[in-house]
């Protein structure tokens, strides 16, 4: 403590929710409704169902709960923690970020393995996969960095 009872560790710089933290903050408001345009992908999954192996339809399943988890639960609770300036958000976003791509990697190729006869003569890593993954890779890229160095975030999450 300094003379006036004021804590001496105050840091100065930016504070707050504003500056490059919007377009971060952004992105976890856009995720659940990406999200739901997604969902179109399974729209044939009812008349399907009946004809899936148990393999197959577990697979869905872990696949649905998985988006659900990725795209729906983490970017609301990410932004409970972003509001409340909670010091765990940058480390719960950095997770966030790194796991998209290894995610949507992994679904591919085990959509290949389990759905053979669906990738018989094609690519499993189609324009809208590669597209997913090098999105989500630029995005890693660009905001674990920010995320590590900003006075701002160093500032902010600090509850």
């Amino acid at each position: 403590m300094s003379e006036g009872g004021v804590a001496a560790d105050i840091k100065e710089g930016p504070v707050g929710l504003g500056g490059w933290l919007l377009l971060p903050m952004l992105g976890l408001f856009a995720a659940p409704l990406i999200g739901l345009a997604g969902l179109v992908d399974f729209s044939g999954l009812k008349d399907a169902w009946p004809y899936l192996t148990a393999v197959q339809a577990s697979f869905i399943v872990i696949e649905l709960v998985l988006n659900a988890i990725l795209l729906f639960v983490a970017p609301i609770t990410l932004l409970f923690f972003m509001f409340k300036r909670l010091e765990i958000f940058p480390g719960w976003y950095m997770i966030w970020l790194a796991a998209a791509p290894i995610i949507v990697i992994a679904d591919a190729m085990l959509g290949k393995a389990i759905f053979p006869e669906m990738f018989a003569g094609e690519d499993v890593f189609d324009k809208d996969t590669v597209r997913n993954i090098g999105r989500s890779i630029i995005s890693a890229a660009i905001w674990i960095p920010y995320t590590m160095r900003s006075e701002r975030v160093a500032n902010t999450f600090v509850r």
